[in-house]
Order: C-alpha cells, then structure tokens, then sequence
C-alpha cells in the first residue's frame, strides 16, 4: 500500500504551555492589584481609654489640700480623702501608689497602735500590772491576765518579773480611746535583756518596710 506523504505526517501536539500559561496568569495577582494591598492599611484595633493622669505623682511632696488626681479610677488611702471627683491630701507627706489607692506618708508624726502590733516599751511604772512606754499619745498597760502563768501578787514583787526601765517586746491586745493593753501571750513576746535600740519615727516606718518589705529584706 501507497500512503501519501501527507498522512505519515505526525499530527501536531498542542501546546500544554500554553494552558499553563494562562492559568497561571489568572491565578497570579497582577503586579498593580499587590501593590493596592499593600498600600491599603489594616484596621487598627479599638483602643482603651488611657487611665487619667496624675496631678501629683507617686514620691513627690504634698502638703494638706493638695489635689494628687482627678478621677474616680483611684480610691483614697490614709492619710488621704475624696473631694467630689478628686482625691486630696489631708497631711504633708509623700505620695504612695499601691493597687489605685492613693495614701500619704506623713513627714511626723506620733505612733497610732492598731490591734496585733509587735511593739518595743519600756516599763515606766508598776500598780497591779505594768505601765510600758511605747512612744503612744497614752501610755500602755500590761496587765496580769496578759503575762503568760500564774502570779500570786501575795508572794511575787511585779518588780522582779519587768522591773521599772526594763524593755519588753508585747503585742498590742486592744485599743481604745483613752487606753491600750497589751499582751505577753504571743510566743514573738519576750523581755529584752541585750541588743541595741534604734530610734525612728513612726511616721518614717513604712518607707523603711518598703513595698512588700522590700526594703526591710534588703536590710536584714
């Protein structure tokens, strides 16, 4: 058999580049549509308010009347009171931020005894019980209920337990008015017989705690 030249031609293959080209011109942005997406900026998110600022700041000096801030996001500490929509100083001090509470150390100022605390005195009289200086508006009072054991006071001197000028460590067992008792019961209390006593000011106390006691820490 006689076959024309034009069938032993091997018919032409399509070109599958040419698919491929065009798929991947339609899948491919095109360089003017990266660049608008780029250029078009992302919604920020909503940000909160930001708290008020203060009018006095944290270590800084106030006198009575001092408006440290106004806003109703702080609550007033010691030394300290609210005044409409301000807080304001009630002392001459410095301000301390703890927790949005706003307090005022006092520069001076006398040592206020609060229930539960660990005091140092000094045994300045004696008449059934014992009289202890702790450096209080009043003197505080030891009484025989608050000693730890029983004493007979027909057969024991006051005076041989806590003789007049001797120091204990007690603890503040109540507070009123015109009277502070205080108590031997705590196993933290104790008769001082050697050390050294070192004088501060009450009103100087907190600073030398620190935040947390972490002056107090580094101390010791």
């Amino acid at each position: 058999m006689i076959m024309s030249k034009d069938n032993d031609a091997k018919p032409a293959e399509p070109k599958e580049t040419t698919l491929d080209e065009s798929a991947e011109k339609n899948d491919t942005p095109s360089e003017e549509a990266e660049t608008k997406a780029q250029e078009t900026p992302e919604p920020e998110p909503e940000k909160s308010a930001p708290a008020p600022d203060l009018l006095i700041k944290e270590h800084e000096f106030v006198v009575p009347g001092d408006v440290i801030v106004n806003s109703m996001d702080y609550l007033p500490g010691k030394n300290a009171k609210r005044e409409g929509n301000s807080i304001v100083s009630k002392v001459i001090g410095i301000v301390s931020i703890e927790n949005r509470v706003l307090s005022v150390i006092p520069l001076n100022g006398a040592y206020m005894p609060r229930f539960g605390d660990m005091v140092i005195g000094e045994v300045v009289d004696i008449m059934n019980g014992w009289v202890v200086d702790i450096k209080a508006p009043v003197d505080a009072f030891l009484p025989l209920s608050g000693v730890r054991g029983y004493i007979d006071t027909n057969r024991t001197d006051l005076a041989t337990i806590y003789p007049i000028g001797s120091l204990v460590y007690a603890k503040v067992h109540s507070v009123s008015r015109d009277s502070i008792h205080l108590s031997m019961q705590d196993p933290r209390c104790k008769k001082i017989k050697s050390g050294k006593i070192i004088t501060i000011n009450p009103a100087k106390v907190p600073r030398l705690i620190g935040k947390h006691g972490s002056m107090i820490n580094t101390i010791k």
